[in-house]
């Protein structure tokens, strides 16, 4: 079998994905690279690559430092508001209880998303799933039932609301 296989270039090959910043380079980055042939144009063609690679995964590493930081402020704000219910509360039940313990818990899980990069967590999520498959499939399983119907529950108020250009009469 020759690679590339047929109909695909050995652009499409290298670079795979524009929408990750991953564009072919021009002879004017590289030189000669219409003879790919040559030890100097392939080095540079794959120089420009690895460049091209390091960009992306420095962009997504930003962004996800980015979302973990959004996450942790709501997070916080969370446990601002169960504290307040905790304090605001008559009577020192179960349900108090309960609330002060959910915060806590909340507060630890700001502490320890604030104080990992992505790539760390990545990692324990990896070695959590290795270690116990079922339940990290139960739960990706969960949490895929959980965002499916928040999804469907979105696209349905969205529908009823007459968004996407839909009017609804009265």
């Amino acid at each position: 079998m020759a690679f590339p296989p047929e109909g695909i270039t050995m652009t499409e090959t290298m670079y795979p994905s524009p929408e990750l910043g991953l564009t072919p380079p021009t002879s004017s980055m590289t030189g000669d690279v219409s003879s790919s042939d040559s030890p100097t144009g392939a080095t540079a063609m794959a120089r420009e690559y690895a460049e091209g690679v390091m960009k992306a995964k420095s962009s997504a590493m930003e962004r996800a430092s980015d979302e973990r930081d959004k996450a942790v402020q709501s997070i916080r704000s969370f446990v601002e508001e169960l504290r307040s219910m905790e304090s605001s509360s008559a009577t020192s039940g179960v349900a108090t209880s309960f609330v002060g313990q959910a915060a806590n818990r909340a507060e630890s899980l700001a502490s320890y998303l604030e104080s990992r990069p992505p790539q760390d967590m990545l990692e324990d999520a990896r070695q959590y799933a290795r270690s116990h498959p079922a339940v990290f499939l139960a739960g990706a399983a969960l949490v895929g039932t959980v965002l499916g119907r928040a999804t469907r529950a979105a696209a349905s108020a969205a529908a009823d609301n007459g968004v996407n250009g839909k009017v609804t009469q009265a």
